[in-house]
């Protein structure tokens, strides 16, 4: 199994070091050798695949003469488990961007966007996949986690949905257990978008000319 992708403040942080030391006129072996370090765990460090701790950070602000007290900061954010991580979670690309998003714009085709799922509606879908019986008990919580920021005011999370017709018609066969585009249940920002699209069908002028040969 390939090892999960560096999380989204690890890669917002690496870049942030590479571009100090770009700054610094280094190259990645230079800075290697002033900071003790072999070139490939700086080029690691550099990618975010490795982490990078206040030690280093402030040995890193010294050699490349670049003093940021808000880099200690990031630097202690990075090195913080995420959701997904505490429920023993690998990696969660999708679910890692949006937890550091203020603003999701959803297009739903098929199903119901995941914010807004009810937790009978979840239990519906990860039935129907590849998951084991204790993959979708953490999927759930995970997703019922993230569902809280609709209605968080101290992190708040801005949600513009477009939901399809289709993907409506899809939950009512499923005994009904999903949201509908104006039923989420439980208290809304007035800030939240929710967008049903129905679909209607045109005549076409092809199509007559194909009926009546």
């Amino acid at each position: 199994m390939p090892p999960p992708r560096p999380t989204f403040r690890r890669r917002k942080l690496a870049r942030r070091l590479r571009r100090m030391r770009e700054a610094a006129g280094m190259t990645i072996e230079d800075a290697a050798v002033a900071l003790d370090k072999h070139r490939n765990s700086l080029y690691r460090l550099e990618a975010g695949e490795t982490k990078v701790d206040v030690h280093l950070a402030r040995s890193m602000m010294d050699v490349y003469d670049q003093y940021d007290p808000d880099l200690l900061d990031q630097v202690r954010d990075a090195l913080k488990p995420r959701l997904w991580m505490k429920f023993g979670m690998r990696a969660m690309g999708y679910v890692d961007l949006e937890t550091e998003a203020k603003e999701i714009n959803e297009l739903a085709l098929i199903y119901i966007p995941g914010l807004l799922q009810t937790q009978p509606y979840m239990k519906a879908i990860f039935a129907s996949g590849a998951l084991k019986r204790v993959e979708q008990g953490t999927e759930i919580q995970v997703r019922l986690i993230r569902q809280r920021r609709l209605t968080d005011d101290a992190e708040p999370l801005h949600l513009v949905a477009l939901i399809d017709e289709s993907a409506e018609h899809r939950c009512a066969r499923w005994a009904r257990w999903c949201l509908h585009a104006a039923g989420f249940p439980g208290p809304r920002r007035p800030d939240h978008v929710v967008r049903g699209v129905r679909h209607r069908v045109h005549p076409h002028r092809g199509t007559q000319w194909g009926v009546a040969g």
